[in-house]
């Protein structure tokens, strides 16, 4: 039997550090697109690799 917890297959990571907490931020050029997408990015400094992205209105209030 394995040591890991039996959620943890289920849980997000990075793909290239494998960290599993997240980031959504809006680039000044992804702003001025026809329709706003905000980034989900690694909250890892080092990496910030992005992950996914979604409509601007999705994550924030205008």
């Amino acid at each position: 039997m394995s040591d890991t917890k039996m959620n943890d297959e289920w849980k997000p990571k990075c793909p290239r550090c494998r960290g599993m907490n997240f980031v959504t931020i809006l680039d000044k050029h992804m702003r001025n697109a026809d329709k706003a997408v905000a980034l989900v990015i690694c909250s890892v400094e080092e990496c910030q690799t992005v992950v996914g992205a979604l409509p601007y209105d999705a994550v924030w209030d205008q």
